[in-house]
């Protein structure tokens, strides 16, 4: 798949505003996101009305994998993570999901610690392949380690 960049902020806001920041970009097997947080319900509702194609499009190539790196702030509400939540569960359904998900979550993030166990659960209940880590090459190691078949890129 050639890079598709996408971002959130370049959907138009019905509404309240999102709050938070995410940008695609798909390259080998592996679609990237860079996600600056705080995060509201907002911004997921964004994700689901206009990130599906793309999902769509990386599950039409193949198996493929997902590494989400945050910056600032991993934070988001109750109300956004039954939103993620249920975003999740409806791309499983749709058979549009990764065959993981790799987030790295620095130390250094507002949240990073507390938002890495609401974010496991939130894939869990979706029943999706999740882990969390500090550094980029710990959670590249992991999803190569897990499919060494899928290029990266």
């Amino acid at each position: 798949m050639k890079p598709v960049p996408l971002r959130t902020d370049e959907a138009p806001s019905k509404g309240f505003p999102a709050h938070g920041l995410v940008a695609y970009s798909g390259r080998g097997r592996c679609l990237y996101c860079e996600a600056t947080g705080p995060f509201n319900a907002e911004l997921v509702q964004v994700m689901a009305r206009d990130m599906l194609g793309l999902f769509a499009q990386m599950a039409e190539g193949g198996p493929w994998v997902h590494l989400a790196r945050f910056h600032v702030s991993a934070l988001a509400s109750p109300e956004t993570l039954a939103q993620f939540s249920a975003f999740l569960a409806d791309l499983n359904a749709r058979g549009q999901v990764p065959e993981a998900s790799a987030y790295v979550l620095p130390s250094e993030v507002e949240g990073a610690y507390l938002m890495a166990r609401h974010f496991q659960r939130c894939f869990e209940a979706a029943g999706l392949v999740f882990a969390a880590f500090e550094t980029d090459d710990a959670a590249r190691q992991w999803l190569a380690s897990r499919h060494p078949e899928l290029p990266l890129g």
